[in-house]
């Protein structure tokens, strides 16, 4: 019987991003037939909310933070995903006699989690400062992918010549790289297609729009589903993306990828991803950078790449979230 409640305390917007709303929406679809899954948000997009009104969870809008342990019971479990859920918010929540979970890139705070879950590559528990009782689900066997994409890697594919690129700098892209990649790309008649993906978040449209008049070859698409997402993917042979949680997506798929980091959070994913030699690297995406990886990307088209990940960690998460 389906009744034990998992409250998921993430936000997402256009100062801090959809990541970590799209990584708990991941592990929300891997986990729903066995619990009843609660979005508690302050910033939520409007398309979000409707995409978890769709999936069929429950979500509250949150006025004030405190109001949250009004709403939590010691027989509920509760996942946090956020860099201001500190320690002592953590320890809080513990007091009250509920369940933790914690989504973490960054291991800076002490944590009095029952389950960490980190699936940057090759993390260490001895990275982190927790609990005698804590358990961790670290690295690419934990992966926190949408269904679409878990059911993609499981599935081998071929390299193929490059003619189309996929871009997508995540929800909400304050920085406007998209524009930036899109403009040096347009230089390059070698690309027949040229996908631009942005978010819920991105304030930036009528700018691509402008870019993208009289060249055919631009098409633009905003607030996608996952489906629709994996499947322009999936048409790519190129992918530039951040060392964020698209960069698992389109690894997962199989697409040859140039990426780097802008943001400090991006680094841990970045730097253990570059060791592993999964992609093309742009460092910090300035202009030379990118040229280079493009260049090296079509020298090496039809290079393999070993599949870092095998489609499986909503098993081994279930798993590990029923033993709590």
């Amino acid at each position: 019987m389906r009744s034990k409640k998992i409250y998921i305390r993430v936000d997402g917007g256009n100062q801090i991003g959809l990541g970590h709303l799209v990584r708990c929406f991941a592990l929300a679809k891997m986990i729903q037939s066995d619990f009843v899954i609660i979005f508690v948000c302050q910033v939520l997009p409007d398309s979000f909310i409707h995409e978890i009104k769709e999936s069929k969870f429950l979500y509250i809008a949150l006025n004030d933070e405190p109001d949250f342990f009004t709403l939590i019971n010691p027989e509920d479990i509760i996942l946090l995903d956020g860099y201001h859920f500190n320690t002592h918010y953590q320890r809080h929540i513990k007091q009250i006699g509920c369940k933790l979970i914690c989504i973490d890139d960054i291991h800076e705070n002490e944590f009095y989690a029952d389950l960490i879950i980190n699936h940057a590559p090759n993390v260490s528990i001895k990275e982190y400062s927790a609990q005698p009782y804590t358990k961790f689900a670290l690295g690419l066997d934990y992966v926190l992918l949408r269904p679409t994409f878990l059911e993609k890697a499981k599935i081998t594919r071929e390299p193929e010549v490059i003619k189309t690129v996929f871009v997508c700098f995540g929800g909400s892209d304050n920085k406007n790289i998209t524009k930036y990649v899109a403009e040096i790309l347009k230089k390059d008649a070698r690309f027949s297609k040229i996908i631009l993906v942005t978010g819920a978040s991105y304030v930036f449209g009528e700018q691509l729009l402008v870019l993208a008049e009289n060249d055919p070859r631009i098409k633009i698409y905003n607030a996608i589903n996952s489906d629709l997402m994996c499947g322009l993917i999936e048409s790519a042979q190129l992918a530039i993306v951040p060392a964020s949680g698209i960069l698992q997506e389109v690894l997962a798929v199989g697409v040859k990828v140039i990426s780097g980091m802008y943001v400090e959070n991006q680094s841990n994913i970045f730097n253990n991803y570059k060791k592993l030699n999964a992609f093309e690297s742009a460092g910090r995406f300035t202009q030379n950078a990118i040229l280079n990886a493009i260049e090296r990307s079509f020298d090496n088209w039809n290079k393999t790449y070993p599949r870092f990940i095998d489609g499986k960690s909503g098993e081994r998460l279930k798993k590990m979230i029923l033993e709590l």
